[in-house]
């Protein structure tokens, strides 16, 4: 085999090796995108979940406090209501704030 012959199969193994190498990169990079995209995905699912729970827990605070107010709104009507009785001089007696307010259920939310 003549020198120029050997070169020329030793470039062309050369550049089957390089070739495979990069073929054997590209795959290798392909898996690790798609491994990346998908603990992308999942990390934005988790956000998601995370979000719609604090959402959750925000609105429940909210309507007990809207209920408090609006128990509170309640007291005072019916004080306002017994006083203005109580000045009109009724001949009979009117219940106390206290028989008036609820008691709290157990296990109600905090």
């Amino acid at each position: 085999m003549s020198r120029w012959e050997q070169a020329r199969t030793d470039a062309t193994t050369t550049t089957e090796k390089v070739n495979e190498q990069v073929q054997s990169v590209g795959d290798s990079v392909a898996k690790d995108w798609n491994a990346r995209k998908a603990k992308i995905a999942a990390d934005m699912d988790a956000l998601k979940a995370k979000v719609v729970r604090k959402k959750r827990e925000l609105d429940a605070r909210l309507a007990e406090k809207e209920a408090d107010r609006l128990e509170e709104d309640a007291h005072l009507a019916i004080d306002y209501a017994i006083a203005a009785v109580t000045k009109q001089g009724w001949p009979f007696s009117m219940p106390s704030r206290a028989v008036c307010k609820p008691k709290k259920l157990a296990g109600s939310i905090k």
